[in-house]
């Protein structure tokens, strides 16, 4: 028998083949964000028999497709500084017109509901999985705490902060950003 749960936001939700704490959206969402991409949403680590887990992972939803192509614009500093760590590795530079175009080449592929259980940075995040042209082997990752702003955007690596991936704090614009807009606490 297969059980089903009901996401306020995403509608029903499978539990997954290969991770049986993660489920995953029967139908995908159209991500305002990137222009109406549509995306499954999975719900990580999620416990079927506490419906908090669900109405917070469902508000951390909510909050991201509030987000739209002029917040994604509003992000376009970030997404070219990543570009620019790998041009010394990149046979030939993306032809851009202007720095907003290296959204051209960023290509979402799944959406992750996630949280981080320990430290400062212990919040619920968003998490977009993807391709880009320059970074070919490890992709592009993109994190939004609890689905308002975006906090962390790199080669995809699992991490959901700059300083979960390096084990202790490290400057982290995106995250001061965060903070400066949402105080320590929010």
């Amino acid at each position: 028998m297969t059980v089903v749960l009901e996401s306020k936001v995403a509608g029903q939700l499978i539990q997954g083949k290969n991770l049986p704490d993660s489920w995953v959206s029967v139908k995908p969402l159209v991500i305002p964000y990137f222009d109406g991409v549509t995306l499954a949403v999975t719900f990580a680590e999620l416990d079927p028999n506490d419906p908090s887990m669900l109405e917070r992972a469902d508000k951390v939803l909510a909050n991201f497709l509030l987000l739209t192509s002029t917040d994604r614009l509003a992000d376009t500093e970030a997404a070219f500084a990543n570009y620019q760590q790998a041009l010394e590795y990149l046979e030939e530079p993306l032809e851009l017109a202007e720095v907003s175009d290296i959204w051209r080449h960023i290509y979402p592929t799944s959406l992750v509901l996630t949280s981080k259980y320990e430290g400062e940075d212990k919040d619920d995040y968003v998490q977009i999985e993807g391709e880009c042209d320059w970074e070919e082997e490890h992709g592009i990752a993109l994190v939004f705490r609890r689905g308002i702003m975006l906090t962390r955007l790199s080669q995809y690596d699992g991490h959901l902060t700059e300083a979960h991936a390096w084990g202790k704090p490290v400057p982290d614009p995106l995250m001061d950003r965060y903070y400066g807009a949402f105080g320590r606490l929010a």
